[in-house]
């Protein structure tokens, strides 16, 4: 029920705004309210859904400054979940992660943005593979979720910023098997994610100008 609900919420079937009556949706899915109630729960806990006095459940509305709020707190945390790895990369990971990077250049070549993300998403969670604080990493995994909601409205990709991330991703696979220590790999990661969030706030402030 969390998935099926949490995938709506992503595709929009329900909007920004909008209330989740728990009973209708209970009843279109053939369920007791039960499980939509630990399902919301669980959606609000990501950030994708707040109750509201007197009306219930409903879905997020987003404003751009949490989106940055969000990748703020994520560069900290998977700066320091890859610093936390150093020294426990095995020859398969770069070997990965190279060839994610190629993947990601091939899909920018074929315009496939989409593709694109999915393919960063999977690079950024083998550098946080070998961090053992699971607190750490549930956190992390929320924070995705969070920007995955935020992803699909009013933040189309950034021009320019996918071959620069991919560069940034070498640098990175590079101090990690050169042995670089976790200050000078930890500040990588979270440089690489503060140049992302300074891209989409060029990008925010050229559409509140009408420039793009």
């Amino acid at each position: 029920m969390y998935e099926a609900l949490r995938q709506r919420i992503l595709a929009r079937a329900y909007a920004p705004g909008e209330r989740l009556v728990i009973d209708r949706i209970a009843k279109e899915f053939g369920v007791s309210p039960i499980p939509v109630r630990e399902a919301i729960r669980q959606l609000e806990a990501d950030g994708l859904i707040q109750y509201t006095p007197n009306v219930g459940a409903v879905v997020t509305t987003i404003r751009q400054r949490e989106y940055i709020e969000a990748l703020t707190l994520l560069a900290v945390l998977e700066g320091y979940a890859t610093a936390c790895g150093v020294g426990r990369f095995a020859p398969e990971d770069f070997a990965q992660m190279d060839a994610l990077n190629a993947a990601m250049e091939e899909a920018l070549e074929a315009h496939e943005y989409v593709r694109f993300s999915q393919l960063n998403r999977q690079f950024h969670a083998l550098l946080c593979r070998h961090c053992d604080n699971e607190t750490l990493l549930d956190r992390i995994a929320r924070e995705q979720r969070r920007i995955d909601a935020f992803r699909p409205v009013g933040f189309p990709f950034v021009a320019g910023r996918g071959r620069q991330s991919v560069e940034e991703h070498r640098a990175i696979v590079r101090a990690l098997a050169e042995g670089r220590d976790a200050v000078t790999v930890e500040h990588l990661v979270r440089q690489h994610k503060l140049n992302t969030i300074e891209a989409v706030r060029r990008l925010m402030e050229q559409e509140a100008q009408g420039i793009r």
